[in-house]
């Protein structure tokens, strides 16, 4: 509850041309908070978004969850 899924098949950043070998882990980080970037826009709210899978990191798929309710303490 409370939460959405973004997922995708396979890396769709075409910055990561840049890199001539293996692109660092920490440049999945860019779709988080571009994500963050999006969602927050349409909702007019914080949101947070964690990374689960990533694969360039050799998952099968990009998943990322974005919890739409702030944290309760």
């Amino acid at each position: 509850q409370g939460k959405v899924y973004v997922v995708y098949p396979k890396c769709y950043c075409h910055l990561k041309k840049q890199f001539g070998g293996d692109v660092p882990h920490w440049y999945c980080e860019c779709t988080v908070g571009w994500t963050r970037a999006m969602f927050e826009q349409a909702l007019n709210r914080s949101v947070d978004v964690k990374l689960e899978s990533s694969v360039i990191r050799g998952d099968k798929e990009c998943r990322l969850r974005v919890m739409l309710e702030s944290p309760k303490y």
